[in-house]
């Protein structure tokens, strides 16, 4: 009867579930193994790009079952550390296995596709050497001019995957353990990192446990940095092993782990401020000689100056063999950028920690971004390999606005300079005058905006104390609108997923450096940019991107969710399980910003509370200037 087929039906899925709940907890029947089942599971429920999207276009894949994989095994762990049955610093290497070898092949498997764009033609560009572009991640900035939703086409699970094992070795392990264990878990890390690194360069692996990848690489130097700044002087005794270890990963193929590492030359300046000094002077003259290194290089290495052909009916391309002066002009932009970013990330802590800004240092950077700055004008490095002129070029701009984070009273000397950089690049980019691709000038129009803006906020004093310089630079930003605008030579670039994202990120430094000069200081072309700004408003609005002015258009009442990071906390209402909550929705329906667009933005967001300058009655936005026309 049809009775007894529904009851023998129930039956059947009864005991299929009941089978299926006690094979988990026979496998969960120890610790260690409880923790390999959580961590498999959070790789095998997959990402966005290997789970089913049953909801559409609007589906968040698997992010969600990960971020709850995630939340489980950091509640576990702490559980284990009330009751002190186990060793958390145990639980340190199959936490790292959430973005392991496993992972990686997923991620890999997603990424394989057309190589329309290889990385040696965009140094700066791949969350991964394989990528191709058009399976990458539509970012937030990818979605500001292009009004589709970003989340149809994108992947963010190399991000999304990395955020969430670092939180749980963070918040699992790390902040349950004594000052001791926690030096143990940063010699440990070290260790692993450093035989990594070492193994990839030689081909071999002496160590009983696999290498870690580029992933976990990253997931650890992201504790180490933690680590460093918790213990402070006790970590003394990993200083050596830890400053080699970097040394390797600044020169890392990857963009992500440089970037990382950079951090951690950061934080090492807080707690070893002689250190941080003694590491820029030594790495200044480093790129001093890998500038000259990359000319010699250059000259000699064949540059790759097309895109790689796509790979059609699922047959594979061929790539071009390398040599062993491109590996080496390779090497040495990486090692070159790696020290550009650390050396501009340390030099924004500097005026914060004992002995305050070296004027010294001050001069020879300003040396140096001169050097690099010249590579524009380079016209035999510039024919021969325009892509390695760029990374002479960002890297200098990074410098640049490194030191323009350590204030008025440091850069007086040297603003002529500045204006000098920016006016004699501003002049090369036009129509007419580049020697470069749009790609190579957007690269070029992306790191100097993103330089200007770091003047603005940090030494806005300057736009009126130096006679003509809000005129100069007025004029500087009225050339360089035209550009990045709606039919300009730049806008071309919106076409490709990456140039797409670069331009949207030129274009909101541009909006903001107008928005940090007076009211009427720009009266020519106030009417194209106010048109321009309502435009991208409407635009996204209609596509249901939230609005950067939404926050201050709300009352208070209608904040519901006040909850923010411990780091960021002003008050004890924005911390404890609302946190969590926020997190999760954030991490469920955001997008994620790539190492390149982190970079863009690297001195400009209040990421520390002691930067966050309180305000004055004669300040608007931390800007005197503004505050004195806006009063």
């Amino acid at each position: 009867s049809d009775n007894s087929n529904l009851d023998l039906a129930a039956k059947f899925k009864a005991f299929s579930e009941s089978r299926r709940a006690s094979a988990a907890t026979a496998i969960c029947s120890s610790v260690p193994s409880a923790i390999a089942y959580l961590t498999k599971q959070f790789v095998r429920c997959g990402g966005e790009t290997a789970s089913n999207r049953c909801g559409g276009s609007f589906s968040c894949g698997g992010r969600a079952a990960r971020i709850g994989f995630a939340d489980a095994l950091t509640e576990f762990l702490r559980l284990q550390a009330s009751k002190g049955d186990f060793q958390l610093t145990e639980a340190v290497r199959p936490v790292l296995e959430m973005v392991g070898s496993s992972f990686e092949k997923q991620i890999m498997k997603a990424e394989k596709g057309g190589n329309s764009l290889s990385s040696e033609i965009d140094f700066f560009s791949t969350p991964s050497p394989n990528a191709s572009p058009e399976k990458r991640m539509q970012t937030i900035s990818g979605a500001f001019l292009s009004g589709r939703n970003p989340r149809a086409k994108s992947s963010a699970d190399p991000s999304i995957g990395r955020l969430l094992a670092s939180d749980v070795l963070r918040k699992g392990i790390s902040e349950n353990l004594s000052e001791s264990l926690q030096l143990n878990v940063l010699l440990e890390l070290t260790a692993s990192c450093n035989l990594s690194i070492k193994s990839t360069v030689d081909g071999n692996n002496n160590s009983e446990s696999p290498p870690l990848n580029r992933h976990e690489i990253q997931v650890a130097l992201i504790e180490i940095s933690h680590l460093v700044v918790a213990l402070g002087e006790a970590g003394s005794s990993s200083l050596d092993d830890l400053l080699a270890m970097l040394d390797k990963c600044l020169s890392h193929s990857d963009h992500g782990v440089r970037y990382e590492a950079a951090i951690v030359h950061a934080a090492i300046a807080q707690a070893f401020p002689a250190v941080g000094r003694k590491f820029v002077l030594s790495s200044l003259n480093e790129i001093v000689a890998n500038v000259d290194e990359i000319r010699g290089l250059a000259s000699k290495a064949p540059a790759i100056t097309s895109p790689t052909p796509k790979s059609r009916f699922r047959r594979s391309v061929e790539k071009p063999h390398g040599n062993s002066q491109s590996d080496q002009l390779m090497h040495s932009q990486c090692v070159l950028h790696g020290k550009a970013l650390a050396l501009s990330m340390l030099m924004h802590e500097f005026p914060h920690i004992m002995g305050g800004v070296n004027a010294a240092i001050v001069v020879k950077v300003f040396n140096v971004a001169e050097k690099l700055l010249h590579c524009q004008f380079d016209e035999a490095l510039v024919q021969k390999n325009p892509t390695a002129a760029c990374t002479c070029i960002r890297s200098g701009y990074c410098l640049l606005s490194g030191v323009l984070t350590m204030g008025t009273e440091a850069v007086i000397p040297h603003i002529s300079s500045a204006f000098t950089f920016w006016q004699n690049s501003g002049m090369n980019v036009l129509p007419g005058v580049s020697k470069f691709s749009p790609t190579h000038d957007l690269l070029i129009v992306e790191s100097l905006l993103a330089s200007v803006v770091t003047f603005l906020k940090f030494c806005p004093d300057l736009l009126l104390a130096v006679p003509d310089a809000l005129n100069r630079l007025t004029a500087l930003l009225e050339k360089l609108f035209p550009l990045v605008s709606s039919g300009g030579k730049l806008d071309q670039e919106k076409n490709s997923t990456l140039g797409n994202a670069r331009l949207s990120s030129a274009i909101s430094s541009i909006m903001e450096a107008y928005s940090w000069l007076p009211p009427g200081s720009f009266p020519l072309s106030a009417d194209r940019i106010f048109t321009f700004a309502s435009n991208q408003i409407q635009e996204l609005s209609e596509s249901d991107i939230l609005c950067s002015i939404l926050d201050s258009l709300l009352s208070r009442e209608d904040k519901l969710i006040e909850a923010h990071s411990v780091e960021r906390a002003v008050s004890p209402g924005q911390i404890g399980g609302s946190v969590r909550l926020d997190t999760n929705i954030s991490m469920r329906g955001s997008d994620i910003l790539h190492h390149n667009e982190r970079e863009a933005t690297l001195h400009l967001l209040a990421w520390r509370k002691k930067f966050r300058m309180r305000h004055h009655d004669d300040e608007y936005h931390e800007s005197p200037i503004l505050g004195l026309y806006l009063r």
